[in-house]
C-alpha cells in the first residue's frame, strides 16, 4: 500500500482530513499525523511517505516550507494542499514546489472522493514510471554482479550518485582503478561509453520528475545533475526529441483543483 502523513496544526482539521477519505480502499496507509511541522520533517526524512497532506500556514514551518524541503531531500512525494486560505498566491507557491492538489476545508465527501479516485490513478503511474527505472538499474546490475574486479561497486556508486559531479578521475582515485580501463570496463559489459551511462540515468531521472511533479524545469535539471538549465534543455531535446517543457505537456498528468 502507499504510505500518507497528515500535516495540520490544528487536531481538528487532522481528524478532518482522516475521517473525509477511504483511505484503504484505495490502497493508503497512514504512517503519521502531526500538528508540528518540524516533527512532519523528520517523519518525512525517516519514512518517505508516497503522499503528504498539510495546511499552508503554520507555526515555526509552514506548508511551502514542507514541501520544499521534501524537494531538496531529493523525495518526489505527491502533496495535498489543504487550507483554509482560497488566496491565489498561496496556490501559486504550492504549485510551485509540486502540490497536485489543492483543496479548501471544509472538505466535503464528493471531494474527497473525487480526489481518491485522481490520486489513485497518479500513484498507479508514478509506480509504473518507478517501476521502469528500477529494472533498467536491475539489468545493469545483473551485467554485472559476476564481475570481480571492482566494476560492479563502480556501477553501484554511480546509481547512487549521477545527480552529483562525478569524473572519471574521481572514480580512479575511489576504487584505484586506471580511467582508461573504466573506459574499457563500461565498453566490454554495458556496451556504452560512461558519459552515455550516466547520462541515461539522469534523463531518466528528469523524466520522472517531470512527469510526476510540477517542480520548475530548472530545479528538475539541477536534481538531474544539470547545473546549466541551457545546457539540459538541448541535450533532453536531443534525447526525446522535444524540450522538456513539450514532453511535460504531452506525459505529465495536469494540476487539479479540487
Amino acid at each position: 500500500m502507499h504510505t500518507v502523513l497528515l500535516v495540520d496544526d490544528e487536531p481538528w482539521a487532522l481528524l478532518g482530513i482522516k475521517n473525509s477519505f477511504r483511505w484503504e480502499e484505495a490502497g493508503l496507509r497512514i504512517i503519521g499525523e502531526t500538528t508540528d511541522a518540524s516533527e512532519a520533517l523528520q517523519i518525512i526524512k525517516k519514512k518517505k511517505p508516497d503522499v503528504i497532506f498539510t495546511d499552508i500556514c503554520m507555526e515555526k514551518h509552514n506548508g511551502i516550507d514542507i514541501m520544499r524541503t521534501t524537494r531538496e531531500m531529493g523525495l518526489d512525494s505527491l502533496f495535498v494542499v489543504v487550507s483554509g486560505h482560497s488566496n491565489f498566491s498561496y496556490a501559486h507557491e504550492a504549485i510551485k514546489y509540486g502540490a497536485l492538489y489543492y483543496l479548501l476545508k471544509p472538505i466535503n465527501m464528493d471531494e474527497a472522493k473525487a480526489l481518491t479516485v485522481k490520486l489513485t490513478k497518479h500513484l498507479k503511474k508514478k509506480t509504473r514510471s518507478e517501476a521502469e527505472a528500477m529494472r533498467h538499474i536491475k539489468k545493469i546490475d545483473q551485467k554485472v554482479m559476476d564481475q570481480g574486479n571492482g566494476f560492479g561497486k563502480i556501477v553501484a556508486y554511480i546509481n547512487e550518485n549521477f545527480d552529483k559531479k562525478i569524473t572519471l578521475e574521481e572514480l580512479s582515485k575511489k576504487f584505484f582503478i586506471h580511467q582508461t580501463y573504466i573506459c574499457e570496463l563500461f565498453s566490454k559489459h554495458l556496451g556504452k561509453t560512461y558519459t552515455q551511462y550516466v547520462r541515461e540515468l539522469r534523463m531518466e531521472k528528469a523524466c520522472q520528475l517531470i512527469m510526476n511533479t510540477q517542480l520548475p524545469i530548472g530545479r528538475i535539471a539541477t536534481m538531474s545533475g544539470y547545473a546549466d538549465y541551457f545546457y539540459f534543455n538541448k541535450l533532453f531535446k536531443k534525447t526525446y526529441g522535444m524540450t522538456p517543457v513539450q514532453y511535460r505537456k504531452q506525459y505529465a498528468k495536469p494540476v487539479d483543483y479540487v
